[in-house]
């Protein structure tokens, strides 16, 4: 029951923490601007290669015109970025609530059908003074209640999705 209750809890932090790449990953794979986004980037870079080899002096009417180019390649890929992020938020919000649902009901459920169970051991010298505040609500001593495992999970799962960079 124990390592069950961790995996219940890893898997909602892990799919709370992991669900915006996926629904970038999938939203990209459906935009229509996609190739145009590419080759924008490609043109902005070669613009940009042109414009270090100008003079602004020498050339100056060339100059101006690659400037142009690139202040208009410019907006237009921070336009279709823009739609994009607009698009995944879209989607992702609903999602995320969705998740957070299924998260919290449950761990209610958790809770409410385990409550009176006590999930371990632990020899009573260990944590002397905090045996009751392990044990809450059944102030067994030596002994580890469900919340109490729950938010021991939490804080592991965390400690585990921070070692991934989420």
């Amino acid at each position: 029951m124990l390592i069950a209750i961790f995996f219940v809890v890893l898997c909602f932090d892990s799919l709370g923490r992991f669900i915006k790449y996926a629904v970038s990953y999938f939203v990209s794979l459906w935009d229509e601007n996609r190739i145009r986004l590419k080759s924008l980037r490609k043109g902005f870079g070669e613009f940009q290669s042109e414009l270090q080899n100008l003079s602004a002096k020498d050339e100056f009417a060339k100059y101006a015109r690659v400037q142009r180019k690139v202040n208009k390649t410019k907006s237009e890929i921070s336009n279709i970025v823009a739609e994009r992020k607009q698009r995944v938020a879209k989607f992702l919000y609903p999602l995320k609530i969705l998740i957070y649902i299924l998260n919290v009901s449950s761990t209610i459920a958790l809770l409410v059908m385990y409550r009176n169970i006590l999930c371990g051991d632990i020899p009573v010298p260990w944590l002397s003074p905090f045996d009751s505040i392990i044990s809450f609500p059944l102030s067994n001593p030596g002994k580890i209640s469900v919340p109490v495992w729950i938010f021991m999970c939490r804080i592991v799962s965390g400690m585990v999705m921070k070692c991934f960079g989420t």
